[in-house]
């Protein structure tokens, strides 16, 4: 069994970020206990008990992450972060994924680790699939 332990959070409207995130965890497990989650499923986990936490959501509005779902789990959990190995990643249609860069932002302000950032533009296709998938494994 492995000694670390990871979860991999998302919040998904079209299945895109699902699909990155399953990648992500199954490149996890090649070195790590993982737990996967919806975002509206991991109200109950205790991010303090992982080693690696991996966020996902999609850009909304004007480039933000999911307002609805993912912006507050993660304002009430931001603190578990602090000093723990953070991906973060997600989807985006338009723009070119800056909400990564100031989700991160928030994150290394708040004392998170952020190894990775990882978007990609509409529906990932296998080697986002794999790119994804290799961070996990690497993480």
């Amino acid at each position: 069994m492995f000694s670390m332990k990871a979860c991999v959070i998302y919040f998904t409207t079209s299945g895109n970020t699902e699909m990155l995130a399953e990648s992500l965890a199954e490149g996890l497990r090649s070195k790590a206990e993982v737990e996967l989650k919806k975002v509206s499923d991991a109200e109950t986990l205790n991010l303090s008990d992982f080693d690696i936490i991996a966020l996902g959501s999609p850009a909304q509005g004007t480039e933000e992450i999911d307002e609805t779902e993912m912006k507050p789990f993660y304002d009430s959990h931001v603190d578990e972060l602090k000093g723990k190995k953070v991906i973060l990643f997600g989807c985006f249609g338009w723009g070119d994924g800056m909400f990564l860069d100031t989700w991160k932002d928030d994150a290394v302000s708040h004392g998170a680790n952020v190894i990775k950032t990882y978007g990609n533009l509409e529906t990932p296709e296998a080697a986002a699939l794999d790119e994804i998938k290799e961070i996990g494994a690497n993480a």
